[in-house]
């Protein structure tokens, strides 16, 4: 049998008494059984928290606010007007000329435009049928030309592309177009 007393006050103390099976207050009825003998012997109980951590520089702190306003000054900056080479603010463009597209619903259609801003744009498609020389196999393929213009707003020069897009892959000309 173990004894173990543990301080209500300077003046009184409980005793704990610890058998095999049973654990006892005094002056109390019988709390609960234990299955295992128990060892005790207390006379000052003590808790022990870890050391605080400081900071050995200065302290920094980035609040939530902090970063709100960060992230909402770079959405008001990127939502300004875009201003063009000379300062301007860009303008709105709009539809000068327009050809009626043309869409047979089998892959054979035609459309051109024309924009304010000196874009231009115009394609045509047509299904083709071709054979293959060696093995006699016809392949079904959708041959497209068209071209495309359009005003740098570097240095204000007007750049034009032609191309057909066919059998032999896409292939571009113009004479900002490196050649091969």
């Amino acid at each position: 049998m173990n004894t173990v007393r543990f301080p209500k006050s300077e003046r009184s103390h409980k005793l704990i008494t610890c058998t095999k099976n049973e654990l006892s207050v005094e002056g109390e009825s019988e709390y609960s059984s234990i299955n295992r003998e128990a060892t005790l012997q207390v006379s000052t109980i003590r808790t022990h928290l870890p050391p605080k951590l400081e900071p050995s520089g200065p302290k920094q702190t980035i609040t939530m606010k902090t970063v709100f306003a960060f992230v909402a000054l770079l959405a008001v900056a990127s939502a300004l007007p875009q201003l063009h080479k000379r300062g301007a603010p860009a303008q709105e463009v709009q539809l000068v000329k327009e050809l009626a597209s043309n869409n047979d619903g089998l892959g054979k259609y035609q459309f051109a435009y024309e924009l304010s801003d000196g874009q231009r744009r115009e394609e045509s498609a047509d299904v083709q049928v071709v054979r293959e020389a060696r093995s006699g196999e016809e392949t079904v393929l959708l041959r497209q030309t068209g071209s495309f213009s359009y005003v740098s707003p570097d240095d204000g020069k007007t750049y034009s592309v032609k191309y057909v897009a066919d059998e032999n892959g896409f292939q571009a000309v113009g004479e900002h177009i490196p050649k091969l």
